[in-house]
């Protein structure tokens, strides 16, 4: 079930897609939103990765047994 999300977040949530794609380049404001997009979808990637390598590190920590499937669908 996705989480709720707050005024707040949804106000400095990008409207643009993530890409440069169909951006007019002369269009300062529109290249701005587009890197800004951009930026936020590689931090979240990034840390998306960070929080499941904490997690596989606690599975080889404790068992890797445990975890050994979920470890072959993330690679």
């Amino acid at each position: 079930m996705p989480t709720p999300e707050s005024e707040g977040f949804l106000r400095q949530k990008p409207k643009v897609p993530p890409t440069f794609e169909g951006v007019d380049f002369q269009d300062n404001e529109a290249v701005a939103d587009a890197r800004d997009a951009i930026i936020r979808e590689q931090w979240v990637q990034k840390m998306m990765r960070r929080l499941v390598g904490e997690e596989m590190g606690m599975c080889a920590a404790l068992f890797y047994a445990v975890c050994g499937e979920v470890s072959w669908e993330m690679t």
